[in-house]
């Protein structure tokens, strides 16, 4: 297989608990060299805002790394976003992204309202905060719980695959949900027996931002179409 370029996926948890099995999961959907890194002090999820501002200053300095030597683009690897806007604010030449965004982006081309299957109520707050930034309150049809923890997700797949299939039936029958999103990194490799329980598109959140990204990367490279630095990506002095 020919390799097109190179792409980062940063896993914004500690190196004790890293999961690089799931970049083994992505190398099945891509032509590109696709590596895999973590946190040097990172915690082992980011399911609270705490955690989250604990790592970010992290996470922006493993983009601009990937930008000095020479990668196409970078996964942020959490469905949170964690450091999107900071990472593509401190860059010039590098396609960004992450989970959250590429999936709703991706979403709204396949359905006109999507729904998002998460872990915890915990989840319900931050990440509609996000729908939020990215403009697309009016496009969400619900958020689902399934209550679950990030570390829980992959310890019984059996039960989370009928716990989201569950959750993803009500988003249909009664939200109206056309597109489904699994809001969990580590809900990985699942999306094909919820799509063909629900009969609508579920969008795996890692395989949407590896696409979202190749198509960035693509776009950038034929018309020189990349993130702005006119004024919500401008770069601070410092950089």
């Amino acid at each position: 297989m020919n390799h097109k370029g190179k792409i980062l996926y940063i896993d914004p948890i500690g190196k004790e608990f890293e999961e690089p099995e799931m970049v083994d999961f992505l190398k099945g959907f891509t032509d590109y060299e696709l590596n895999y890194t973590s946190l040097d002090g990172g915690t082992s999820n980011l399911e609270y805002m705490y955690y989250e501002s604990l790592v970010i200053p992290e996470i922006v300095h493993k983009v601009k790394w990937a930008e000095e030597n020479d990668y196409d683009g970078v996964i942020i690897g959490c469905f949170y976003d964690p450091g999107l806007y900071e990472a593509r604010e401190i860059t010039d030449n590098i396609v960004v992204v992450a989970p959250g965004e590429s999936s709703m982006n991706i979403s709204l081309s396949l359905g006109y309202k999507f729904s998002i299957i998460a872990g915890s109520e915990k989840y319900i707050p931050i990440i509609t905060e996000n729908i939020k930034k990215y403009g697309y309150m009016d496009k969400l049809a619900s958020v689902k719980v399934v209550g679950l923890k990030v570390e829980e997700y992959r310890e019984d797949l059996s039960l989370t695959e009928k716990l989201v299939m569950d959750k993803s039936k009500e988003a249909v029958q009664f939200d109206r949900a056309e597109v489904l999103i699994l809001g969990c990194t580590a809900q990985y490799g699942i999306y094909k027996k919820i799509q063909q329980y629900t009969h609508v598109p579920v969008l795996d959140p890692i395989i949407s931002s590896l696409k979202y990204c190749e198509f960035l990367i693509n776009i950038k490279e034929s018309f020189g179409w990349s993130h702005s630095k006119r004024c919500l990506y401008k770069s601070p002095p410092i950089f």
